[in-house]
């Protein structure tokens, strides 16, 4: 019997197996000197169905240029449990929607976001400054990984503020004292989607808070829902009254960006602030991946 393989004209596309990592920041201060505590993050690996623990080494060596990264960033109220089931739905629809000949590593973004004793007010202050601390242990990781694989971040909500930190401090920037002591001039641009964003949309002009994070996207989708229950109260989140949140009222000036668009859910989501509700009800993604998505095989 003949079992030589014949080599076809076309080059068959060899998908790799998918990976699933969940990285938990949770045990972690989220003030002061964070390089000092950067690399105690805590790794595990979705294997058989179970997690296991793993390292930051581990990491770093499973990284494959045939694998596409998608980081899954949670928002404010949720334990480590529904960060995962936020992370799981974003790798099963990314690889509905964008995993054709490819395939998928999700890393899900665990960050300390459980719903306090606080009152409402002092709650979402808290964790605000949480998900800014997220951007620096975020972008300091994404440094650590090899320049020439490009990545998919996504976040809701707290967490899209939380990206928008990373990014801005992977260009060389700084907030609130934080730099990181390698940031990312040989990283490719990221692909970006901002669910639901709780941060205003100001906060990327050229001064703003986060104003070098454009400088490190391909492309930047940012969801718009003026019925947003949750995100119409965010000028109250300060004292005095504060600008709207991007994700309530829109990108504003950054319409002459080319790499940014803007997706308007009000008529398909309405009435909810819940992350699954903004997935399911909505083409999203759909529309995320094919604009940033390539289904041929590298």
């Amino acid at each position: 019997m003949n079992t030589s393989v014949q080599e076809d004209s076309q080059t068959e596309c060899i998908v790799p197996e998918d990976q699933t990592w969940l990285i938990s920041t949770r045990h972690l201060p989220t003030c002061g000197h964070l390089s000092f505590y950067a690399d105690r993050m805590k790794f595990y690996r979705l294997e058989h169905g179970c997690w296991q623990s793993s390292d930051l080494e581990t990491f770093l060596a499973t990284e494959d240029p045939l694998l596409e990264t998608w980081y899954a960033v949670h928002g404010n109220w949720m334990t480590q449990s529904s960060a995962i089931s936020f992370g799981r739905l974003i790798h099963s629809m990314a690889k509905c929607r964008c995993g054709e000949g490819k395939g998928i590593r999700t890393v899900i973004w665990s960050w300390p976001a459980d719903k306090s004793q606080a009152r409402l007010r002092p709650d979402i202050q808290d964790k605000a400054c949480k998900s800014d601390a997220q951007g620096y242990y975020m972008g300091w990781l994404i440094a650590q990984t090899q320049p020439q694989l490009p990545n998919h971040l996504v976040g809701y909500s707290l967490g899209a503020r939380s990206i928008c930190s990373a990014l801005h401090l992977l260009e060389g920037g700084s907030y609130r004292g934080w730099v990181l002591d390698q940031p990312s001039e040989h990283l490719p641009p990221a692909k970006t989607l901002l669910i639901a964003a709780a941060m205003e949309s100001c906060w990327l002009y050229p001064h703003g808070r986060f104003g070098m994070a454009l400088n490190g996207v391909e492309k930047m989708v940012i969801t718009k829902n003026t019925q947003d229950p949750v995100l119409r109260w965010y000028p109250l989140l300060e004292k005095g009254r504060s600008p709207e949140a991007m994700g309530y009222v829109g990108v504003g000036g950054l319409w002459s960006r080319p790499e940014v668009q803007q997706i308007n859910v009000t008529n398909q989501v309405g009435k909810n602030h819940d992350w699954a509700d903004y997935l399911r009800r909505s083409s999203i993604l759909s529309t995320f991946c094919r604009l940033c998505c390539d289904s041929t095989c590298h």
